[in-house]
């Protein structure tokens, strides 16, 4: 991108066209001060709007969509493992909008992650999880997100594992630039070794930290504003059972 806006500017110029490729910390007047106010400001114009496809296209790079499969058996959750971006929190995205792929009313499942690892001890690390899903007629209850985990404790390999159901289509989009990898017993051997960490295999259960059915966050909440609050349902505190 530097060297096409580079040659639009020497485009305009004679004698001193510019050698030295483009510096953050000069300014688009210093490059275009060879130019008569016409050709300037049509140059400044041309070169904010190419600076601006530039980070666009950039932003494009760094995100990464597609589906995948998750196989081995329905009453089963294997780990799968995304990448976070590092420099920033990661935001994935894990969606099923028919309710009938891979059979009637398999379910549906809009769920949004937003996370970021520690790898190997820089801190900060957390996972807040906003899951919606449908599954109405027996005999399975369909919730397709069992648990996830910090893969990098003992690594900086910047990975996070989400645990899904198994024999289920997934479709996902992230903005790590990382493909997803499935460790389901076929795709890929289980279980998956965390570098210098614990191994992980299939789960049969639902980790009671998962709400299955809205928010879960890691950190605290404070809510400073003087309104009303309403909880309409019953309210655990200690604990995951509302009804214990």
């Amino acid at each position: 991108m530097e060297h096409v806006i580079l040659q639009l500017i020497n485009s305009g110029k004679h004698s001193n066209a510019i050698k030295q490729p483009l510096r953050s910390n000069r300014s688009i007047s210093y490059y275009t001060s060879g130019l008569n106010s016409e050709k300037r400001n049509y140059m400044k114009t041309l070169i904010l709007l190419l600076l601006s496809l530039s980070l666009v296209v950039k932003i494009a790079n760094a995100q990464s969509s597609g589906s995948i499969f998750v196989g081995g058996d329905f009453d089963k959750f294997y780990p799968v493992v995304f990448g976070d971006p590092f420099l920033m929190a990661g935001e994935l995205e894990l969606n099923r909008a028919q309710v009938h792929q891979d059979g009637d009313w398999h379910g549906s499942l809009i769920a949004r992650f937003r996370f970021h690892v520690t790898n190997w001890g820089n801190g900060s690390q957390f996972t807040d999880a906003d899951i919606r899903q449908y599954a109405p007629y027996p005999p399975v209850d369909n919730k397709f997100i069992a648990g996830w985990s910090d893969a990098t404790r003992g690594n900086n390999s910047s990975n996070i594992i989400i645990w899904l159901r198994g024999a289920t289509h997934y479709n996902y989009r992230t903005n790590a630039a990382a493909t997803p990898t499935v460790y389901d017993g076929t795709q890929n051997a289980l279980p998956f070794n965390e570098v210098n960490g614990p191994s992980h295999s299939f789960k049969t259960s639902i980790e009671p930290y998962v709400n299955s059915t809205g928010m879960s966050n890691e950190g605290t909440v404070n809510f400073n504003g003087n309104g009303t609050n309403t909880f309409m349902g019953s309210v655990s505190i200690g604990g995951y059972d509302a009804h214990g």
